[in-house]
């Protein structure tokens, strides 16, 4: 018999059994930049999702991810599963004539991209919602969503949902 659990499920179980162990360590330039806990990244990631919520993204929207490695790509990924959206995750290196019919097929609701994709975005869809995030910056300095609650109510999300659109 299957096992009924969703990816956030998974992810859920990790934040309650592991609390203050250490979740991620990310590298700059060959240096420790940030480290988080597992209790960090459940907060932070509730409160992404929060933010995301106060943003009008609902279960079942698609939303573009179109950033270089970075804490806020893993942070926005939860999010969107907490809440039961679908991540869209491009590769940042996909150039403006690859990006046109991602862009378009993927029919997001909302893009988060970094500063250095934001003209990209533009350029294929200037109408199309797209929120710039600096990740270039260390994550510990990125206050995009630090103001929102760090508690979310939990959207019914079932193992059947899509969570995730991958492009090959």
């Amino acid at each position: 018999m299957m096992n009924e659990e969703t990816v956030r499920d998974c992810f859920l179980n990790a934040f309650s059994t592991r609390g203050d162990k250490k979740a991620i360590s990310f590298f700059r330039n060959g240096v420790v930049e940030t480290e988080i806990t597992y209790l960090e990244l459940d907060r932070d990631s509730n409160r992404m999702a929060n933010t995301l919520i106060d943003l009008n993204v609902n279960k079942g929207d698609r939303v573009i991810l179109f950033f270089q490695k970075s804490l806020i790509f893993v942070v926005a990924h939860l999010a969107l599963q907490k809440i039961g959206a679908v991540a869209v995750p491009l590769n940042p290196g996909f150039k403006k004539s690859e990006m046109e019919y991602l862009v378009c097929d993927a029919k997001a609701k909302l893009v988060l991209t970094g500063s250095d994709k934001e003209a990209i975005i533009n350029e294929i869809d200037p109408r199309l919602a797209t929120i710039v995030i600096h990740t270039d910056k260390p994550y510990q300095h990125v206050d995009f969503f630090r103001s929102a609650s760090d508690s979310i109510a939990r959207e019914k999300v079932d193992p059947e949902d899509p969570g995730l659109i991958i492009y090959t």
